[in-house]
This record gives C-alpha cells, sequence and structure tokens, in this order.
C-alpha cells in the first residue's frame, strides 16, 4: 500500500500541477514533501478505521455483514439516527467524491488546451482564448461522462470489457 502511495503522488497530475504552481522551487519541494508526510498517514488511518469496524461490526451485529456494505453498516451502528448526522456523514462522502472528479475534469481540461489546443490547434491563442476553450473541453467532457462505455448486449462481451479495463482488480 505504501508503494502504491509513492507511485500514485510521484506521478498524479493533480499533484505535479499543484507543484507546478508554486511561486518557487522551495515552495513546490516543501509543499510535496509536506502533502506526502501526511498522505503516507493516510494507510495507518484506513488500517485503524477497518480493524475498528471490524471489532465493532463483530460485537454488534449477528449476522454477516459483505465487505462492499461495511461503511454503511458502521454508520447505522456509530452515528445516531434522528439529528441528521447521518445526512451529514453522506453529504461528507459526495462532497468528497465529487471533489476528486472535479479535480480530474479539471485537469483533463488544463491538459487539452496546453498540450493539444495550445501546441497544435491555435498556437497564437490568447489567454481568453485558451480559458474559453478549456472550459468548452470541460463541460463537453462532463457530458459525454454519463454516456454508457458499452454498446453491446451480449453479457460475455460486457464481462470481458470490465476485465480488460481494470487489469488490476479480479474479474468477476
Amino acid at each position: 500500500l505504501i508503494f502504491m502511495h509513492f507511485f500514485y503522488w510521484g506521478t498524479n497530475q493533480f499533484i505535479v500541477q499543484r507543484a507546478l504552481a508554486a511561486r518557487t522551487d522551495g515552495e513546490a519541494r516543501l509543499g510535496i514533501i509536506t502533502a506526502g508526510f501526511l498522505k503516507l498517514l493516510i494507510p495507518f488511518f484506513c488500517i485503524a478505521a477497518g480493524i475498528a469496524g471490524y471489532f465493532l461490526i463483530g460485537q454488534r451485529v449477528d449476522h454477516d455483514v459483505d465487505p462492499d456494505a461495511a461503511f454503511s453498516e458502521l454508520v447505522r451502528l456509530v452515528v445516531p439516527a434522528g439529528y441528521g448526522l447521518i445526512g451529514i456523514v453522506a453529504a461528507g462522502l459526495i462532497g468528497a467524491i465529487l471533489s476528486s472528479i472535479d479535480s480530474m475534469m479539471n485537469s483533463a481540461a488544463t491538459i487539452f488546451t496546453i498540450d493539444v489546443y495550445q501546441k497544435y490547434i491555435r498556437p497564437d491563442a490568447d489567454d481568453r482564448q485558451r480559458v474559453s476553450r478549456g472550459t468548452n473541453f470541460d463541460y463537453r467532457l462532463r457530458r459525454h461522462r454519463h454516456r454508457p462505455d458499452i454498446r453491446c448486449h451480449r453479457p460475455q462481451q460486457q464481462r470481458q470489457f470490465f476485465s480488460c479495463r481494470s487489469p488490476i482488480t479480479p474479474a468477476c
């Protein structure tokens, strides 16, 4: 897990983009080192939360819980109902997911604008045109991401498609 985090922080477009936006090289290095140190703590928090959840569910629940439903079971067990706290937990989770998606879309629009539009399509474009084209690309990307990736109706092709899309996860 730690090696995966080293790879993530060394090659992630979001992190590299933030480092390139720093005012000086020293600030970029300090930001990367500080964020990397904090990122190395995350596996320990995840592992501790998973162990605590395992024991809490084991003590308080008399039936088997699907691992994919463990978080919702923990929220049901630990967070008191009736005060709106479950909604706050759900809003925080949804906010984190949407923030990651938004960062991905922003990075994709930046890569398109700088690496494709400015280099090959319109090298003499000013800042206003680049921002407009990047916003347009971001809008189109968000619109098309909701379309299904699979245009086939046979389950064999669908399983094969998904197993090829995620080579590091086991196929169903």
